[in-house]
């Protein structure tokens, strides 16, 4: 990682106090500091004030650097140096099945972006697709999408702001699947990633930037070239859903961001869950369930950002398990490298965990 330029002042009491005391000494040669006398007062009084300003002026100097900034001041460079803005989070979602009181001879067409309102008019939805009942059928469901940046709501929007004759709607459960605000950590990595960007797509890092941009709900964008004009984009995240599918395709084929000779596919990432079950050869005198619950934390840890196309090799899954305490590992499951293909991503599922004295072994 780049280190900060040398611009961030050490905060120490102490020592900014020591250095007042050595210059009151210069002009008043005389002068014997002793805790509690008028001016020594005074001095703390300074210096804990310059303590002050100088973690102001720290704070100020973090916030001009995209790696430390935070919040506003994150918010403020990446607009500003960047063109970016912090993703607000996704909308929720739920179905909805909309029921004609009689069957008709001709079909019922529920538009795209059909209105619906919460009873109060607090909270509003629409629907994601274009909905058809057919002639002779009394009903059809689709998808509908609150109109507000939450992860979750109990609304129930059953109210048509526009009335189709015959036609009522009921929603089938709440609202789910939305986004929190896009977090700090992962808003400097979406800034990274637009660095490559120019007026469209075209390199790696552009289509991941704009793919990320489309949901923040995304882990994970991998992007390779099947051929000559054949693009290939895979995400992962632990709510895929259809919804996120259409985001990121709307996103990618705008007409101002794709490039007219490219032919994107969007597609998410095909999970491997893997199992892992070890022995851990425990050291003579070491405590057996420290040495398991460290080896458990530090597997889960491994694991917590798993990466599109990465191949797990048995070395890390045993290099990971050595903790301290820990001689070897037997390693049962799994028996060889996890070798995936670039759109297939490994999930950790259960982890199985035993252990033997050394002595027993050897």
């Amino acid at each position: 990682m780049i280190q900060l330029p040398d611009l961030i002042e050490p905060l120490s009491f102490e020592e900014i106090l020591k250095a007042n005391i050595s210059k009151v000494k210069e002009l008043l040669p005389d002068y014997t500091p002793a805790q509690g006398d008028d001016i020594m007062l005074v001095l703390q009084d300074f210096a804990y004030r310059e303590m002050l300003l100088r973690a102001f002026i720290n704070e100020q100097v973090r916030g001009n650097f995209l790696m430390t900034a935070t919040g506003a001041k994150l918010d403020h460079l990446a607009m500003t140096l960047y063109g970016l803005e912090r993703l607000q989070g996704s909308k929720p979602y739920t179905t909805a099945t909309f029921t004609l009181s009689v069957p008709l001879s001709y079909e019922v067409t529920i538009p795209k972006g059909y209105a619906l309102l919460e009873d109060g008019g607090i909270y509003h939805a629409s629907t994601t697709s274009q909905a058809v009942i057919q002639a002779g059928d009394t009903e059809t469901t689709t998808t509908i999408e609150l109109d507000a940046m939450l992860s979750s709501a109990k609304a129930k929007t059953e109210i048509l702001v526009e009335q189709i004759p015959y036609l009522e709607v009921k929603q089938n459960g709440d609202f789910a699947n939305g986004g929190d605000e896009e977090s700090d950590e992962a808003f400097r990595e979406r800034i990274r990633a637009s660095l490559s960007r120019t007026s469209t797509a075209g390199s790696r890092n552009s289509y991941i930037g704009y793919t990320y941009a489309a949901d923040e709900r995304i882990a994970d964008v991998s992007v390779y070239r099947q051929s000559a004009g054949e693009v290939s984009v895979i995400y992962w995240s632990p709510t895929m859903d259809s919804v996120m599918q259409q985001r990121i395709e709307k996103a990618l084929n705008a007409e101002d961001i794709r490039p007219l000779t490219d032919l994107v596919s969007v597609q998410s990432a095909t999970e491997v869950v893997i199992d892992i079950s070890a022995t851990l050869i425990i050291a003579k005198g070491f405590d057996h369930a420290k040495a398991t619950a460290t080896a458990r934390e530090r597997i889960n840890a491994y694991f917590a950002k798993p990466q599109i196309g990465k191949d797990i090799a048995l070395s890390q899954i045993i290099g990971t398990l050595i903790v301290g305490g820990v001689e070897d590992v037997q390693l049962n499951t799994p028996t060889g490298n996890i070798v995936i293909t670039e759109d297939a991503i490994v999930l950790f599922g259960q982890l199985s965990l035993s252990t033997q004295e050394s002595s027993d072994v050897y």
